[in-house]
């Protein structure tokens, strides 16, 4: 007996073990059996059903990762990349993944309640089915995006409002017409006219005792279904969910349970020499400012009435957007071929970027194409320049983003500007300037290089928890993700009164710079010529 004592302890023991061993990362590969950390590369593992619950993978590596029915509850997902990654039926609950890459990402069925989805790109991403309840998606890319309706899209999916659970004690009085079955026990005296079979036992000669069945002075029990129409005052203790009625797009106002389809807000905004193009939260453009003779930079021809767009880019006075399909179109200047789009950038591209007289293209398979000016060699693409996902142009140099989280660079080093610092990774974004390069970490830091006469690459302590930058003439530029507006370097074109507390959009080149506001609104600083300065709501795209 002591030996089968024994074994069911050590039985028990082990059960026990195993329920207290943390989650683990099935191992597909060796990286697979890395400690979930910041920047930790996952991709291609399976997580299927793991428990991620509050673990920080900022800048983690996850494309193509398994991640079905996996806890992320809390999980940080800022920067991470989730492309192609599966997460059917998991829970990202209340979790940041601000600037997340969920490009192509499967999302069947996934978790995203009260998600923050700030700047997070989720191009051609499966949303079927998910719960995406009082998600914050704030300057998301939407392109060819399954939203959870099964709908496609390139302009924000419907985003139902977040339920709050709260306690209310409330005193009532309602008048209320129901229809009930209800069984009633009912007590009658009555009078009843009826049929009776009686069973006489009578003895001759004898007083006749009579046992009659009558519905008479009766207890009876009657099932009824009645309407009744009752007013009662009645004092409840009620666990209700109650919407709270706020705009994640537009913090600064309220709305109905679906976004407003003509919303003002600034997805992103590119400046040219004193115009500015912008590409709004509802796929349609915006532009104001200078209009050249044979250019008419800030007017947006006809042709693209009723289009829905995802990116856009201005030289200094040559525009270029990118149609949700991957069609790219450009109109203004062309002194340097800028508007001459090769045939193979014309179709098929993911993301567009421009410099002072250049254009440039990304193709779906990472590849970049460059056309324009070459007095800098800034459309000569060096080798080994691949899987690329994001670009941009200053006055003579190029930058570019690479899946991995490097940075390429080309063109005009006459100051530093394309000496991208050594062992750089972890990059989401760049953006190049007159003479000097930002880059964005996954950290939400931001590092800088090249010219610095005026300070354009002393980064304030301050910069932190940073979303979006915008590298400018002598200056710098950055968003913090409580909206704050950051800046650097020349005060010439970038000085804003009041300061900026409420950004949700930034760019600056040339003599202007802008931001586009929370509540739609649009401030600009730099010079006042052509009215490219006035903060206004602007003009929509012509529709049909």
């Amino acid at each position: 007996m002591k030996i089968i004592n024994y074994l069911c302890l050590g039985l028990l023991l082990f059960i026990v073990a195993l329920q207290l061993q943390p989650a683990k990362v099935h191992a597909e590969s060796s990286n697979c059996e890395a400690t979930p950390a910041p920047g930790v590369d996952l991709s291609g593992c399976d997580l299927s059903g793991a428990n991620l619950a509050g673990a920080n993978l900022a800048g983690a590596n996850l494309a193509g990762a398994n991640l079905t029915d996996a806890n992320l509850t809390n999980a940080n997902l800022a920067n991470a990349n989730l492309s192609g990654a599966n997460l059917t039926r998991a829970t990202l609950t209340s979790q940041g993944m601000g600037i997340a890459n969920l490009f192509k990402a499967n999302l069947t069925n996934a978790n995203l309640t009260n998600a923050n989805l700030t700047g997070a790109n989720l191009g051609k991403a499966n949303l079927t089915g998910a719960n995406l309840a009082g998600a914050n998606v704030t300057n998301v890319n939407w392109y060819d995006t399954t939203c959870p309706n099964g709908t496609v899209v390139s302009v924000p999916c419907e985003i139902p409002l977040a339920a709050t659970a709260t306690k209310t004690t409330t005193a009532t009085k309602t008048a209320t017409a129901t229809k009930t079955a209800t069984i009633t026990a009912t007590a009658t005296n009555s009078k009843t006219a009826t049929k009776t079979a009686t069973i006489t036992a009578t003895a001759t000669n004898s007083k006749t005792a009579t046992i009659t069945a009558t519905a008479t002075n009766t207890n009876t029990a009657t099932i009824t279904k009645t309407a009744t129409a009752t007013k009662t005052a009645t004092a409840t203790t009620t666990n209700t969910n109650t919407p709270t009625i706020t705009n994640t797009m537009t913090p600064s106002k309220t709305r109905t349970n679906t976004p407003t389809p003509q919303s003002f807000i600034l997805r992103k905004a590119a400046v040219g020499n004193l115009f500015v193009i912008g590409i709004l939260q509802n796929g349609t453009l915006v532009s104001w400012g200078i209009n050249q003779p044979g250019m008419n930079q800030s007017v947006i021809p006809a042709t693209y009435k009723g289009m829905q767009f995802i990116d856009v880019a201005a030289s200094i006075a040559t525009v270029y957007v990118l149609r949700a399909d991957g069609n790219l179109y450009a109109w203004g200047q062309n002194n340097w071929g800028q508007t001459n789009i090769p045939v193979s950038a014309q179709t098929g591209v993911k993301a567009i970027g421009a410099g002072s007289l250049t254009g440039y293209a990304v193709k779906d398979d990472g590849s970049v194409i460059a056309w324009g000016a070459n007095d800098k060699g800034q459309t000569t693409i060096p080798a080994g320049v691949t899987n690329v996902v994001a670009i941009d142009g200053g006055d003579g140099h190029v930058l570019a983003v690479k899946a991995d989280g490097t940075v390429a660079a080309w063109g005009d080093f006459s100051s530093g500007q394309t000496a991208v610092p050594p062992g750089l990774t972890g990059v989401v974004a760049v953006s190049a300037g007159k003479r000097h390069s930002l880059a964005l970490l996954n950290t939400g830091k931001v590092i800088g290089w090249g010219d610095n006469t005026k300070g354009e690459i002393t980064i304030p302590a301050t910069a932190v928890d940073i979303v979006s930058i915008t590298a400018g003439r002598d200056c710098s530029m950055a968003v913090k993700a409580n909206g704050t507006l950051l800046v650097w370097g020349d005060a010439t074109y970038s000085t804003f009164k009041p300061a900026v507390t409420n950004a949700v959009a930034v760019a600056s080149d040339n003599q202007n710079s802008i931001v586009g506001l929370r509540n739609g609104g649009v401030a600009v600083a730099g010079n006042f010529y052509f009215d490219v300065n006035v903060s206004r709501t602007p003009t929509l795209t012509p529709t049909p």
